[in-house]
C-alpha cells in the first residue's frame, strides 16, 4: 500500500465511505460495514463518511487515504512525505493512526524529512544520499550523528533536536 503524496491520493467515489468499500472490493473482500466504520473512526473520519472525498480538507484526505488503504488489511503501510502540508492537529492525527496501526502488528515504512515523525515512529532509519544508504541504525544513532556526518547534513535537516545529539559531543550548534 502507498500514498504518493498529500494531494495525489485519488479518492474517486461519491463519499468516503463509499472509497473504502471500494477498497475491499477491489482487493475482492467480504464486504464488511463494521471493518470500513473501525477505520473511519481510528482516522477521526466518522463524522464525515458520507461526505464526498473530494471535499475533505488536506489533513482529512491524509486521514482518508491512510484509512482506505488499511482497510484493505494491508501489514506494511508505505507513507511517502505523510505530514507535507498537514498543520499541527493532522500531524497529531497521523502519528496517532501510525501509532495504532503499529500497535495492532502493522509495520510501517516512511520516506520523510520529518525528524519528529521519524524520531516517534521509526525502530530503524536509513538515510540515502545521492541513491546509496549513507546511515543505517536506530533512530537514536543515526539522528544524534547527523551533525557529526556531512554526507548525512546534505539530506537532513540542521534542525535536529538537541536531546538527540550524544552527551559527549563537544560541537556547538553554532558551529554548523
Amino acid at each position: 500500500a502507498f500514498i504518493a503524496s498529500c494531494r495525489e491520493f485519488g479518492l474517486t467515489e461519491t463519499t468516503l465511505r463509499g472509497e473504502l468499500e471500494r477498497t475491499r472490493e477491489v482487493r475482492e473482500l467480504h464486504p464488511d460495514r463494521e471493518v470500513v466504520d473501525i477505520w473511519l473512526e481510528r482516522c477521526g473520519l466518522s463524522d464525515l463518511a458520507d461526505r464526498p472525498a473530494h471535499q475533505l480538507s488536506g489533513g482529512q484526505q491524509v486521514r482518508a487515504a491512510i484509512a482506505t488503504i488499511a482497510v484493505g488489511g494491508d501489514p506494511i503501510l508505505a507513507l511517502d512525505e505523510p505530514t507535507r502540508g498537514l498543520d499541527a492537529a493532522g500531524i497529531a492525527a497521523l502519528h496517532a493512526i501510525a501509532h495504532e496501526f503499529i500497535r495492532r502488528g502493522g509495520a510501517l515504512m516512511i520516506a520523510s524529512h520529518d525528524l519528529d515523525l521519524i524520531a516517534s515512529l521509526a525502530n530503524r532509519v536509513m538515510v540515502m544520499s545521492a541513491g546509496e544508504i549513507v546511515e543505517d541504525g536506530t533512530p537514536h544513532k543515526v539522528l544524534s550523528t547527523a551533525l557529526l556526518r556531512p554526507a548525512i547534513n546534505r539530506v537532513i535537516p540542521w534542525a535536529i533536536r538537541i536531546a538527540d545529539v550524544p552527551a559527549n559531543t563537544s560541537r556547538r550548534v553554532s558551529e554548523r
